[in-house]
């Protein structure tokens, strides 16, 4: 949608890549679970597993293209013409493939695991580019799995600046020239691997069961028992299998049999695998390219240099969030943490931040000797 602005549209094509994910970790896997199963059972509309798999296949394949044909067609070109310029490390000038190769050697290369040994024996992790390297000496047959190190640098790895523009500091400073990190990889192999000569590599990704299945008793511990269950999700079974579309159909078929997967559950992809990490993109400081920044109503009413619980108790209020400002409630437990006239706080919490201050000050009045009762989901999805 052109009237939203571009780092938004960006946004939202890595929220339907995340959306996607979910849906073949969650969705799809029960399909998969309950076909493996050999269960009969059928959907309301009388449609048995298989076909359910079928339908939505048939749904995801002109989606996937859409995304393709959007980030490859509007959105990159767009970029291109707001100075984010979205790279080709074989089509970059020698002075930026230097630096770059400089920045691997230095930076990246250090962290990147090189297994000892074959396809056979290394767990393929979920949701990760992975690099299939074949072409070594004395070894035709054999090959290797990389792992792309997407959460130590990111997907998108900055040219520097200073060798891929000779123009003014303040062009410079608002320039940005990206390349994708397996990219990078590719093209400077020969620094994992001094030795050879004639390597290829072509990335994939497989995605995983993501549900966790929990089977307890009611004395059980709870806690570890989900602990155990999100340990197992890393290994889950595989839900898909996603190719760039330049892969040779020889490399896929090869990856495809090892991996025991049906041609129903291959997809491949004319763009960059994993659309969801474009989320990074939005780190640019590009404020004219973004929402501008929403800020909530605080009603003078509840702003008070005395006890919220004295103005509360003169009038009822109605905070419509997010439009209302939240910090009315945060101050409002934060003080009760500390009120000796409160006795006890309760609560229901859902998909709390990390560095939440509402659990900040419950902790507090936990502390304080006053009965704290927090109703969490513990069953959820993912980061819940």
């Amino acid at each position: 949608d052109l009237w939203h602005p571009l780092l938004e549209r960006v946004k939202f094509i890595a929220i339907c890549g995340s959306n996607l994910d979910e849906f073949f970790m969650t969705r799809e896997a029960r399909l998969i679970k309950k076909l493996k199963a050999g269960s009969e059972e059928k959907s309301i509309d009388g449609m048995n597993f298989m076909e359910q798999i079928d339908a939505t296949r048939k749904e995801i394949l002109p989606l996937i293209e859409n995304h393709a044909k959007c980030w490859r067609d509007e959105l990159v070109p767009a970029l291109a013409k707001e100075e984010i310029y979205i790279r080709n490390y074989e089509d970059l000038p020698e002075k930026s493939k230097t630096a770059l190769r400089e920045f691997f050697e230095a930076n990246i290369a250090p962290f990147i695991r090189v297994p000892k040994v074959g396809f056979d024996s290394v767990t393929i992790e979920n949701m990760h580019v992975t690099l299939y390297i074949s072409g070594f000496q004395n070894q035709p047959n054999f090959c290797i799995l990389l792992d792309v190190p997407t959460e130590e640098f990111g997907r998108l790895i900055s040219i520097p600046k200073k060798e891929h523009t000779e123009t003014s500091k303040d062009t410079e400073s608002k320039e940005h020239h990206l390349v994708l990190l397996e990219d990078l990889i590719i093209n400077n192999l020969d620094t994992i691997f001094p030795t050879e000569k004639n390597l290829t590599a072509y990335p994939f990704r497989l995605t995983r069961n993501g549900e966790i299945d929990i089977l307890m008793d009611e004395s059980a511990d709870f806690i570890k028992s989900v602990q155990k269950s999100l340990s197992t999700r890393k290994a889950g079974f595989p839900t898909r299998l996603e190719f760039d579309k330049k892969t040779p159909n020889s490399i896929r078929q090869t990856i495809t049999k090892k991996m025991g997967l049906p041609d129903y559950l291959i997809y491949e992809f004319d763009g960059p695998l994993g659309l969801v990490d474009l989320w990074q993109l939005l780190n640019i400081n590009r404020p004219d390219l973004k929402d501008r920044s929403f800020f909530p109503c605080i009603s003078p009413l509840v702003i008070t240099e005395n006890n919220i619980f004295e103005t509360i108790s003169k009038q009822d209020f109605v905070l419509y969030h997010p439009y209302d400002g939240f910090d009315v409630i945060i101050d409002l437990l934060r003080e009760g943490a500390i009120d000796n006239d409160v006795s006890e706080i309760c609560i229901t919490m859902y998909r709390m931040d990390h560095k939440s201050p509402i659990v900040d000050a419950l902790i507090e009045a936990a502390r304080n000797g006053k009965k704290v009762t927090a109703i969490v989901e513990l069953k959820a999805k993912f980061d819940e």
